[in-house]
């Protein structure tokens, strides 16, 4: 000990006796001045870790939900509308499974289908262009159970939709797709159980957790999205989330999540163990409809998780015209008289051959094609309705097809059932020339001649 004060040695003993106790805790022995048995404040409390290479797994992805905006044409979302009014926004999807809503501690389901309906919206203009439909809003979550929440980097949302191969609407992507779609690839993915494959586009991805730069053909949306959670010396918004009390009665209508787990979400936003993402996007009624591919992706500080889900965008059919009135004006017995089309849409009026006529036109304003079913009813003689006209045409030419594809159905008389274009449907935004013509019989009686409802157009998903 020779050097070594009186201090010093008081120092080596304490550095002894410390090491003597870790000794001690790492076999098990509690310190002596801590003992339950005659303490009743004192509580011993065993503990345990492990510390070995590489990463650690640390997280679940333990449910996930889409929800559409029920009061679309405004910038807000809308969660709180009755959600039976819309085809597929339960939880029974078209193929009649009802799919396992998330619940607590339990990790979500790869691969669940038909987990929401949207319909887009065909109506409601935009203020800046009154041809264009608002687009329907709708939000993605996921919520990520970890105890290290703080390590998250990034959490992203990749969207396909469905590829279409044949015109009017396709191909949407691949080889024969307008530029720049004709550079994404079609990509088969395995759907269902047991699996089938389908053919898909990539759409976007969509980050919600950092600006991921500029806009591009792969990356549209860039970032932008929201992460609520409670990160002690960072990020503390749980509150928000609890707030949003339309939003988890939606999710839960939806078959989407049980009670239990929204509880369970809130509670572990609070205990720094569950973060909950979201991103917000649209969807145009010009897109494709069908059954959509979901997946998000979570990276930590090494490992990185995904999970699957599908949602659908529900077809439906919206037909518009530019004609409210069809108008032969004069003719002359025997002889047929022609209202000819054309493919501009214009401010709606009567359809007659003279000056200022309207050319008739009609559009698919839906999402899904269109055909078209035309019916007629007899002209009847104003001063005598048993004399009538009962024998017209009509031609219907899509704007997507070739002059020679032009379909003419004549004779078309008013007792014949409806009759229906099979060649020339018209896609999303399509438009249709139809010209309607009319043959009195050469024995045709002077006079006006009317008829309520002469014409009835009709679009159809299918002429069968």
């Amino acid at each position: 000990m020779k050097g070594l004060s009186i201090k010093g040695l008081l120092a080596v003993a304490a550095l002894a006796v410390l090491a003597l106790g870790i000794g001690l805790v790492s076999q098990g022995t509690a310190k002596a001045d801590c003992d339950p048995a005659t303490d009743p404040n004192c509580v011993n409390v065993d503990t345990h870790a492990k510390v070995a290479g590489g990463s650690v797994a640390d997280i679940t992805i333990e449910c996930k939900w889409e929800l559409p905006d029920m009061s679309p044409g405004d910038a807000t979302m809308t969660y709180d509308s009755p959600y039976d009014d819309t085809p597929g926004q339960d939880a029974t999807g078209p193929d009649g499974v009802t799919e396992e809503p998330c619940a607590p501690g339990v990790a979500c389901v790869d691969g669940r289908r038909h987990m929401m309906g949207i319909v887009p919206n065909p109506d409601d203009a935009d203020p800046a262009d009154p041809d264009v439909p608002i687009k329907r809003q709708y939000e993605k979550w996921v919520a990520v159970a970890s105890g290290s929440i703080g390590t998250i980097s990034d959490v992203y949302w990749k969207v396909w939709e469905p590829y279409e191969a044949d015109p009017p609407n396709g191909p949407n992507c691949g080889p024969g797709a307008p530029a720049p779609k004709d550079k994404i690839p079609v990509q088969t993915f395995p759907v269902g159980d047991p699996p089938v494959n389908k053919q898909f586009c990539f759409k976007y991805q969509h980050h919600a957790t950092a600006d991921r730069g500029p806009v591009t053909v792969s990356n549209p949306l860039g970032g932008g999205g929201t992460m609520f959670a409670s990160i002690p010396g960072g990020l503390d918004n749980c509150d928000d989330l609890a707030a949003m009390t339309g939003m988890f009665t939606a999710a839960i209508e939806t078959g989407q999540m049980t009670s239990a787990e929204k509880t369970a979400i809130l509670q572990k936003c609070y205990q720094h163990s569950k973060a909950v993402f979201r991103v917000q996007e649209d969807i145009s009624k010009e897109q494709s409809w069908g059954e959509y591919r979901v997946e998000v992706t979570v990276n930590m500080t090494g490992p990185t998780f995904t999970n699957v889900n599908f949602f659908d965008v529900v077809p439906f059919i919206h037909i518009r015209k530019d004609f409210n009135f069809v108008d032969w004006e004069t003719m002359a017995p025997g002889a047929f008289t022609s209202i000819d089309g054309d493919f501009t849409m214009e401010t709606v009026g009567v359809a007659k051959r003279s000056a200022g006529g309207v050319h008739p036109t009609i559009e698919n304003v839906g999402n899904q094609e269109m055909f078209v079913k035309v019916d007629f009813n007899p002209l009847l003689l104003r001063s005598d309705n048993t004399k009538t006209i009962e024998r017209f045409d009509v031609s219907l030419w899509a704007d997507w097809q070739t002059m020679g594809n032009l379909e003419t159905e004549y004779p078309v008389y008013a007792s014949d059932p409806w009759v229906c274009f099979e060649n020339n449907q018209l896609g999303s935004n399509g438009l249709g020339k139809i010209d309607f013509s009319v043959h009195p019989e050469s024995s045709a009686q002077n006079g006006d001649y009317d008829a309520l409802e002469g014409i009835e157009i009709l679009g159809v998903a299918s002429c069968y």
